[in-house]
């Protein structure tokens, strides 16, 4: 038996759920480290972005081979404005697909522009919201003060960091 714990918050959420067994096994992801996990055995696999094929290889599951062999520099591209990462691919693909008459190239425009790509990561519904902001924002939170600054390459972060700074008592 597998069973996937998907973005656990520690390891007391998780603990109830671990089969009693040896007999299956358990994936559990999660931002945090779960040191209490470790303590019980449990094995850490750090991941990072895909890899340029299997980057592909996830919008061409989630789009059709066809769709991206119509387009295959802009799937290239939009791979590279993901940054590589499985949640900013998912969204983004997500919002294809719910768009068959989108070309690949309309998500490429929306996320060229660096100002506007968190709000062109967002896949929502009635019953859900999927944002890569979300995201951020979950982690972004739960880092200690002085850990929280600017993001790397993030344009509004770096503009309110900056009118802070200019607003901060010298």
């Amino acid at each position: 038996m597998l069973v996937v714990l998907d973005d656990a918050y520690s390891a007391a959420q998780v603990t109830p759920l671990l089969p009693g067994s040896a007999a299956g096994v358990v994936v559990v992801t999660s931002r945090w480290r779960l040191a209490a996990l470790l303590a019980r055995g449990a094995r850490t696999v750090r991941l990072g972005p895909l890899g340029q094929g299997a980057a592909i290889e996830l919008l061409h599951r989630m789009l059709g081979r066809d769709r991206l062999a119509a387009e295959p520099e802009m799937a290239v591209r939009l791979v590279e404005l993901c940054g590589r990462y499985p949640l900013a691919l998912c969204v983004a693909a997500a919002r294809l697909a719910t768009r068959p008459a989108w070309p690949l190239a309309e998500m490429v425009r929306a996320l060229a522009e660096e100002t506007r790509r968190l709000a062109a990561l967002t896949a929502r519904d009635v019953e859900d919201d999927m944002t890569v902001r979300a995201a951020l924002s979950l982690s972004y939170r739960n880092l200690p003060p002085p850990a929280r600054r600017p993001l790397p390459g993030c344009s509004p972060c770096t503009r309110a960091a900056r009118s802070a700074a200019r607003r901060a008592p010298r």
